[in-house]
């Protein structure tokens, strides 16, 4: 693939690991009944999240555009992973608001960061499957696509 997609990875990548680290960040927040960091890391979570999904929604639109200027269809593996990641995220989306609603009447229960916790591992591990996917593609490419345009919204993201 190119150099636009793969740039689309690496920050896909970099939100993920911000999201570990920021699910770690609570849990020992809670340990330590910091309700006022807890809540701060529900607000940087969240905001990670929304990262991560403008990123997915960049790779999607960056891989169609790559395969319409190869004239050939972009993988369908990717786009399966990419789909799933959304899945992931409505599911980490979901969990962090019972969270704070657990929050806002007394403290967040430990099955609730247990959850978290395990929706992250899946979160990852297809993370991971879109890396070797990519790195893939790209190794049976004998040319690299060069010279792909950059998108739009791409560009938009790049001044934020």
């Amino acid at each position: 693939m190119n150099t636009v997609i793969h740039r689309d990875s690496g920050r896909l990548t970099a939100h993920a690991e911000r999201i570990k680290h920021g699910l770690e960040r609570l849990e020992q927040d809670c340990s330590a009944w910091a309700r006022k960091r807890e809540e701060k890391d529900l607000v940087d979570l969240m905001e990670d999240l929304k990262g991560v999904e403008m990123d997915v929604s960049l790779m999607l639109t960056d891989c169609i555009s790559a395969g319409c200027q190869c004239g050939e269809e972009a993988p369908k593996v990717v786009f399966h992973d990419l789909r799933e990641i959304f899945g992931c995220l409505d599911t980490l989306f979901n969990g962090l608001k019972k969270a704070r609603l657990q929050l806002d009447k007394a403290y967040i229960h430990s099955a609730i960061l247990d959850h978290l916790e395990i929706d992250y591992g899946r979160f990852s591990k297809i993370i991971g499957k879109v890396q070797r996917h990519l790195n893939a593609q790209q190794s049976q490419t004998a040319v690299p696509l060069e010279g792909v345009p950059v998108h739009l919204a791409q560009e938009h993201a790049a001044t934020l």
